[in-house]
């Protein structure tokens, strides 16, 4: 069997996490959602995705389940993908760290019922924002 350990599944917008985040950072959320894009912070000569993943609308594969499934999970046999996403790595950075911590809870949410709770081939990794470390604690119990 074949596991892939390292996947990195993107969403569409920051504010895809508007349902999950806590209602004391939604408006924050909202007002800054162009602010905090969902991809990742490295900055990579080739945008860091297969260029054989960028749909005809300009997404990436990435950012959507079906596209994950055929193009990687069925088209090499995958067995398990570990998601590891691109959405959390620029937040433990973030000086506005409750804000911070907030997104990543939302996006672990977020992962389990749009990635997770939809193929079993796919496992998650839990996602926590360093800077507050009793938080971290809580959002991996």
């Amino acid at each position: 069997m074949v596991v892939d350990c390292d996947v990195h599944e993107s969403l569409l917008s920051a504010l895809d996490l508007l349902p999950y985040v806590d209602a004391a950072f939604r408006d924050m959320l909202v007002e800054n959602a162009r602010l905090t894009p969902p991809r990742h912070p490295y900055l990579v000569p080739t945008g860091g995705s297969r260029k054989d993943a960028r749909r005809k609308d300009g997404t990436l594969g990435s950012q959507h389940l079906e596209q994950i499934q055929w193009q990687l999970l069925d088209a090499y046999g995958i067995g398990y993908a570990v998601l590891t996403g691109e959405f959390t790595h620029k937040l433990n950075g973030m000086p506005q760290q409750l804000y911070a911590a907030a997104m990543v809870s939302a996006y672990n949410d977020w992962l389990i019922d749009n990635m997770l709770a939809k193929d079993p081939r796919l496992l998650g990794s839990v996602a926590v924002v360093a800077q507050l470390p009793e938080l971290a604690a809580r959002e991996i119990d």
